[in-house]
């Protein structure tokens, strides 16, 4: 999984000797096998951080979730602190499911209408959704359908006489307000060729009686 957005947390009341703050991701409680995100947040600036506020961390987008809690420090200009503060990470994970097309333009190597897909259990984090014609399900080399779509809307249209050109999938990503999810949902594309073939021309003779 990836992580990404905010982390707050509130201040202790007395900060007089608080001098950095550092967050971490962490597989246990106690800072073991811990990994730093960012850089320690100063605290020794005249505009430091006054007891009992609230404070915010941003977690960079794409950030690999490798453990199960996010560990807060402090730190005096002697030390840091042995037991720090600690938050249980619930990741959400918001992928469509269940795309569907029905090419309805009849020609060979040309694409046309809608693409339709069931949205996520939960929409919460959702704010759009972006689908794409893709070389591989992974969405490699995608080129845009449509434009973004805010949530409550699951189809979009291809215009007819779409070159299918290379892509091979039509891949659906949803997109929180920070980013676009990496690992879309994806279907494998059926081209509708309804060319007829091996049309001659035949002379009709009539003969007169």
């Amino acid at each position: 999984g990836q992580l990404g957005g905010s982390l707050n947390w509130t201040a202790a009341t007395d900060m007089s000797l608080v001098t950095s703050l550092t967050v971490f991701l962490s597989p246990f409680l106690n800072g073991t096998g811990r990994s730093q995100l960012g850089s320690p947040v100063d605290l020794t600036s005249s505009s430091g951080v006054s007891g009992g506020q609230t404070q915010v961390f941003t977690v960079p987008v794409d950030t690999v979730l490798y453990a199960d809690y996010f560990l807060v420090y402090t730190a005096s200009s002697l030390t840091e602190q042995t037991t720090p503060a600690q938050h249980l990470i619930s990741d959400t994970s918001s992928s469509v499911s269940g795309i569907s097309f029905a090419d309805r333009d009849l020609d060979g190597q040309e694409l046309g209408g809608d693409v339709l897909w069931i949205p996520p259990a939960s929409t919460t984090k959702v704010a759009t959704y972006h689908a794409y014609m893709s070389a591989s399900p992974a969405g490699v080399g995608k080129s845009q359908v449509g434009s973004n779509l805010n949530v409550g809307t699951n189809t979009v249209f291809m215009a007819a006489e779409t070159p299918l050109l290379a892509y091979s999938h039509l891949t659906v990503y949803t997109a929180s307000t920070l980013a676009e999810q990496t690992t879309p949902a994806y279907l494998l594309i059926e081209d509708s060729d309804a060319t007829v073939g091996n049309l001659t021309d035949r002379k009709s003779t009539r003969l007169n009686s």
